[in-house]
């Protein structure tokens, strides 16, 4: 099975949710 393809699949999608949150959280405490 394609098991490195799943450590990519999962780190890749957190990292955006993380980035996304940081971003609306300094457009938050901007406004």
């Amino acid at each position: 099975m394609h098991k490195k393809n799943l450590p990519n699949d999962v780190c890749v999608p957190t990292i955006v949710l993380l980035l996304m949150f940081v971003y609306s959280s300094i457009i938050f405490y901007h406004t």
